[in-house]
């Protein structure tokens, strides 16, 4: 029924939907497009009828909120199914009414809240006599049964969860023969909603993604951002179009099912929030022995006014990753990929390009590049696993390791050595790591668990090397592949021997050297330090004070780390008396003074 009056807008509500399960409703409704040109707010009255009762109820829309989807939820007293359940929408523009919707709803499925108290009705058909009604399960609480007329029973408990397939309720008639009549029930909970991270990636929208928490045992369910119907298409992420601009903005992310509704916020800058999408057309051109172009365009035009950072990634057909596109080998084949990211504001890495091949130059030996020296090759019998080598620590070295049988050549294992000064050599074949501050690590399992922050040039991946402390053994290493995470994490399981201290380093594959990130000493398991290493004490006078110093306990005796020491003193008379020290010089008033030292060493 439409209602016109003079000078009045024929602004209206349309598409009036009603969603309801158990007891709970949910109206839905859009302006018509004639409310787009009011400057008021728009007042429309809902209204239920239920049998002979009237609900009312008053929603205001604002200007800003005009076009939009508006919703409108109510529970009501009674089951749906119990009675009808009639509404009637109308707006109110300028104190005058304009329009009015009426919808009727009979809902046949039930949703309800665990622990809520619930009620089940059960209409008897024509010719049947009642006989009770229950629940298949033992799901509630506190049953009983009401007669709301001769043909209308009411169930009413308290809902404890059930299976996710639901349980049903009864109403059985005092006719065997003709059966009994019921329905299925779900229970469950409202949306749990988490952790809500919104960015951008082409400027020209927002893009929100949530984390779904504990399970709602009901599958409908609807979001909305900031006011806009989400695509149900795409779990745990929603889209919605604008022209980003600098400033922070708050989203609300509403999830809704028939239990209940639940908001969750995040505030953003977009613009320090770009997630850049792949690079377009990834093309390789001037492409020489050694050295290659890359070039891309864009599909987003607002990434031409960004400051970006690329990666390139490329892998040849022996599996190594590079990272440049130079020192490439003569007449051989690659993939390779490209990301970008924001320079100035890093959020995350962008999407990888599609693959692209190229295959480089054959090299005549007459390019205006300097011929490299040729290698030098070394045989090692098959039962030797270390060679050692005499360099000129002044050059840069790459050194490759090769397995031959009768069945022909393995892949080789590449290292490159970077320049070292004098007097830095050290027995490993990596950097120098003397200057780096070593952390205390401890085992378990006969192993290390090791974890690092990742490294941005570490494009081949990483390097962990160990080596007894005291030098008895060669060095041994493992060669990680490159990782996206920012954390790694390895735990590392060899041929350790309890009670003798290693030396670990972790260092970052680069295509040129390692590059040292971290230097660790510790015990797969720590061994009680033996007896009797303190057997040359000296003793010093100093006035009324006396030094006691002893000789250091050797690196191979330390089965443990040294915590400190104590040392045990008595006088003539038979008293004891004893200190405990770390390594620094303590003096007590007894007239003893520790350099240093100790009669006993503690361990952990």
């Amino acid at each position: 029924m439409t209602i016109s009056f003079p000078g009045v807008s024929r602004c209206r509500p349309q598409n009036l939907t009603v969603w309801g399960l158990g007891q709970t409703l949910l109206a839905e409704w859009e302006d018509d497009a004639s409310c787009l040109a009011l400057n008021d707010p728009i007042t429309y009255n809902m209204t239920v009828l239920i049998e002979n009762k009237e609900v009312y109820s008053v929603i205001s829309v604002m200007p800003d909120d005009f076009g939009s989807t508006h919703s409108w939820n109510w529970t009501s007293y009674l089951p749906l199914e119990c009675a009808s359940h009639t509404f009637r929408l109308r707006s109110l523009v300028q104190n005058q009414m304009t329009y009015i919707k009426t919808l009727q709803v009979f809902p046949q499925d039930a949703v309800f809240d665990v622990g809520s108290t619930a009620t089940f009705c059960c209409i008897v058909p024509d010719g049947e006599k009642f006989d009770k009604m229950f629940l298949d399960g033992p799901t509630g609480r506190n049953m009983s049964t009401t007669k709301i007329s001769e043909q209308r029973y009411a169930l009413t408990l308290q809902l404890e969860e059930v299976p996710a397939q639901g349980v049903d309720v009864l109403c059985m008639t005092k006719e065997p023969s003709k059966g009994h009549y019921g329905s299925t029930v779900f229970v469950g909970y409202p949306p749990d909603v988490r952790d809500l991270q919104c960015e951008t990636r082409d400027l020209e929208s927002v893009e929100c993604l949530w984390r779904e928490g504990r399970g709602t045992m009901v599958v409908a369910k609807t979001y909305f951002l900031s006011c806009s119907k989400c695509d149900s298409e795409n779990k745990g992420r929603c889209s919605k179009k604008l022209k980003v601009e600098v400033g922070e903005k708050n989203w609300t992310l509403t999830a809704w099912n028939r239990l209940g509704k639940v908001e969750i916020q995040d505030t953003a800058d977009l613009t320090k929030r770009v997630h850049m999408l792949a690079p377009h057309e990834l093309t390789v051109a001037d492409v020489n022995a050694r050295t290659a172009k890359l070039s891309w365009r864009w599909t987003v035009q607002r990434y031409d006014n960004l400051n970006m950072t690329c990666q390139t990634n490329i892998t040849d057909t022996e599996g190594h990753v590079l990272a440049i596109l130079t020192d490439l080998r003569p007449n051989w084949e690659y993939q390779v990929k490209v990301r970008c990211r924001t320079a100035e504001h890093f959020w995350k890495w962008g999407t990888w390009s599609q693959n692209v091949t190229l295959r480089t130059l054959g090299d005549g030996g007459y390019l205006t590049q300097r011929t490299p020296t040729p290698p030098i090759r070394t045989f090692v019998y098959f039962s030797a696993h270390s060679h050692t080598l005499c360099l000129d620590t002044g050059g840069q070295y790459v050194i490759k390791v090769t397995a031959k049988n009768k069945n022909g050549s393995s892949s080789p294992s590449a290292i490159t050595l970077p320049v070292i000064s004098p007097g830095t050599m050290g027995t490993s074949v990596f950097p120098d790591k003397t200057s780096m501050k070593v952390s205390r690590l401890i085992g378990s399992e006969g192993g290390f668990n090791l974890s690092w922050s990742g490294h941005p040039e570490a494009s081949c991946g990483y390097i962990v090397d160990w080596v007894p402390a005291n030098r008895t053994e060669p060095v041994d290493w493992r060669k990680l592949p490159p990782t996206v995470s920012n954390q790694c994490r390895c735990a590392f399981r060899s041929r350790f021997t309890y009670g003798l201290r290693y030396q670990l380093s972790i260092y970052a594959c680069t295509q040129t050297s390692a590059l040292l990130l971290e230097r660790m000493e510790g015990y797969v398991t720590e061994t009680r330090i033996k007896d009797n290493l303190f057997t040359s004490l000296k003793y010093k006078q100093q006035g009324s004070h006396g030094e006691i110093s002893w000789d250091p306990v050797s690196l191979r005796e330390q089965s443990a780390f040294i915590h400190g020491y104590v040392l045990y003193w008595w006088e003539t008379s038979g008293q004891n008396f004893s200190v405990t020290t770390g390594n620094v010089t303590l003096c007590r008033g007894s007239g003893l003074c520790l350099h240093s030292a100790a009669t006993e060493a503690m361990t952990s």
